[in-house]
């Protein structure tokens, strides 16, 4: 592989940073130095800010977009079989997972006010936080 010839920016940094190891600068010194080579330091400075937050933007944008992604994802995943559980076996996985995690609690502690359909969106809900829990 030919290595590439240094580009005028390289070569500038070059004669800057050999410039810098001769004798320490000064901010107002390497201002100088640079004005004398034909750099304005604060357009510089304004071109590099300005890219970073572009950058920055860009960067938040597309973390927003595949959070979104994710979501649009977790809305079409395939659910579990849809076997319809007695109420005594919703309320019985319900108290399993509340044994394995004690942190977990529901509105209906007693979860004798719920429906049965409240009752095994509960049960299949909890169970899908665990599976999460244990991907991660």
């Amino acid at each position: 592989m030919t290595k590439q010839p240094p580009t005028d920016e390289q070569r500038l940094i070059l004669r800057f940073e050999r410039a810098r190891d001769e004798a320490p600068m000064s901010e107002a010194e390497a201002r100088e130095f640079l004005g004398e080579l034909g750099v304005d330091v604060d357009a510089e400075f304004r071109l590099l800010m300005k890219n970073v937050t572009a950058q920055e933007e860009a960067d938040r944008l597309q973390e927003l977009a595949d959070a979104e992604a994710e979501y649009q994802r977790h809305q079409v995943r395939p659910k579990g079989p849809t076997h319809r559980r007695s109420r005594p076996e919703n309320q019985a996985r319900i108290r399993a997972q509340q044994a394995r995690h004690p942190e977990l609690s529901a509105h209906h502690h007693d979860l004798t006010h719920m429906s049965d359909d409240d009752l095994a969106s509960l049960a299949d809900q909890l169970e899908e936080l665990e599976a999460d829990a244990g991907e991660e």
